[in-house]
């Protein structure tokens, strides 16, 4: 809870935050087999500890807060200042040291956001979820309920899902945060979330304040088993098959094709016929 483990490990697989959390506990130095952390490239490159000039001047501990380390940090969901570099490397030489704040500067004039800043705002989803409790052993994976968060959606085609519009979804994500200080994510980036070949924390808050996922709805993704968009659309299609619904019917009634419907009911028939 008082590092930045939590926001590395929560969308990786179990295996991979099994092994950092028993890592992590033993106090190991090979964390970064298992949970993939930014590095300082070079000298030109270095990510440094982070700072807000609002709340160094009231807080009572005068160390740094795990809200402005993340590598893509630009302002602080406390109070919508923006952030600022100290001369400190933020890299493996200082896991695990407490550096005072006490001696940073704040006699310059402090910089903050509006409320409805598109930076503040997804400072503040990201702290949310982070601040969320960690589930260790995920019932699903990240990429399985962000395909299921996309039901409902214009870029998911059909009721059964069908073909994701990944290129309009990149497309309007890339205008709702336009304004955005750091925007990492490629489109193929993207779609790699949504296939479970990537597991970016900041990209996937990204995902999910764009798709409107509660944070705390999207920090416990892994609390129960997903079900797929097809099973769960050929589930509401054999209902209303059981109520007495024609196949024209159900289809009028999902907004589906008549020989998808025709398709799911026959597979349903078969399946009993071969219980019985």
């Amino acid at each position: 809870n008082h590092t930045c483990f939590k926001y590395f490990t929560r969308f990786i697989t179990n295996e991979q935050r099994k092994l950092a959390w028993k890592e992590a506990m033993n106090n190991g130095k090979r964390l970064r087999r298992y949970v993939i952390l930014p590095r300082n490239y070079n000298s030109y490159n270095e990510r440094k500890l982070k700072y807000c000039p609002c709340c160094l001047l009231d807080q009572k501990v005068p160390y740094y807060s795990i809200s402005h380390q993340y590598k893509e940090a630009a302002v602080c969901p406390a109070c919508g200042c923006y952030l600022r570099e100290t001369a400190v490397r933020s890299d493996s030489a200082h896991l695990g040291v407490f550096h005072p704040a006490v001696d940073e500067c704040v006699l310059e004039r402090l910089k903050t956001t509006k409320e409805t800043d598109i930076n503040y705002l997804l400072s503040v989803y990201i702290d949310k979820v982070n601040k969320c409790e960690l589930i260790l052993n995920c019932k699903s994976t990240i990429g399985a309920y962000l395909n299921y968060r996309l039901k409902g959606t214009k870029y998911l085609k059909g009721i059964r899902g069908g073909k994701k519009d990944i290129e309009g979804l990149y497309r309007d994500m890339m205008n709702y945060y336009q304004d955005l200080i750091t925007n990492p994510i490629t489109i193929s980036h993207l779609k790699f979330h949504f296939e479970d070949k990537m597991a970016n924390p900041y990209e996937i808050c990204m995902i999910g304040m764009f798709l409107g996922i509660k944070p705390d709805d999207l920090a416990s993704y892994g609390k129960r088993l997903v079900k797929s968009i097809v099973d769960d659309a050929d589930a509401k299609i054999i209902e209303l098959y059981k109520k007495g619904k024609k196949y024209c019917e159900i289809a009028h009634i999902l907004s589906c094709n008549r020989e998808t419907v025709r398709k799911v009911v026959n597979k349903e028939i078969e399946r009993r016929n071969n219980d019985d």
